[in-house]
């Protein structure tokens, strides 16, 4: 999301409560120049993962601007499932067609199909479409995640994803952070850091009261 002068990719947590909890963040002054840093970064967060959690099985959801052969191939490098919305224009290889021929995903009408995006082996998951959705087209996903995850279950869990623009909102105009004048990206990542934790701290107070009134 851009928060004033800045960009910012956001890693939330999602709890299918309308509203998900966002944990970590890397800032940058322009959307350009993200990609690089935010590669270091996120190696940096799951090699820390991979050692205080190891059994954690991660399933990022992510929207357009994350449809990157770059961070594709950081996840599987580190066994991490994903879903991400990619462009129409995309162009992917089909099963059935040479390997130098490739298709731009809006003229696949398949609503799930084994594709080649680069040289990564995923699938193409289209979501149904009418006139009166808010989108002029229809979800193009791309993920790794196994068959035995039906495409029913992917694009609810992508779906999930809308939850981290109610918190953008939240951050951004109940929280004020829209009108800050800070000019360093360091300054407004802890910035946020602490309205994260202010937004985890409250979660899991409000949570142990509900289990306690149940």
């Amino acid at each position: 999301s851009q928060f004033g002068p800045f960009c910012i990719a956001i890693l939330a947590v999602s709890h299918r409560k309308g509203r998900a909890i966002p944990i970590w963040c890397q800032v940058n002054v322009s959307e350009a120049g993200l990609i690089a840093p935010l590669l270091a970064a996120l190696q940096e967060l799951f090699q820390f993962l991979n050692k205080q959690a190891p059994q954690l099985e991660l399933v990022l959801v992510m929207d357009r601007w994350f449809a990157s052969d770059k961070l594709f191939s950081l996840f599987e490098s580190y066994g991490i499932f994903f879903i991400a919305r990619t462009k129409s224009d995309k162009l992917v290889q089909l099963p059935w067609d040479p390997s130098w021929w490739k298709e731009p995903i809006h003229d696949i009408s398949h609503k799930e199909l084994p594709i080649i995006y680069h040289s990564h082996k995923l699938r193409l998951i289209r979501s149904d479409y009418n006139e009166k959705m808010k989108d002029p087209e229809p979800w193009f996903l791309l993920t790794n995640l196994p068959d035995s995850i039906t495409r029913r279950m992917v694009l609810h869990r992508y779906a999930d994803r809308f939850e981290i623009e109610e918190a953008f909102k939240d951050v951004k105009w109940l929280q004020r952070l829209e009108w800050q004048r800070v000019r360093k990206p360091e300054v407004i990542r802890t910035l946020l850091l602490f309205v994260f934790l202010g937004w985890w701290l409250l979660w899991r107070y409000t949570t142990k009261e509900i289990q306690k009134q149940k």
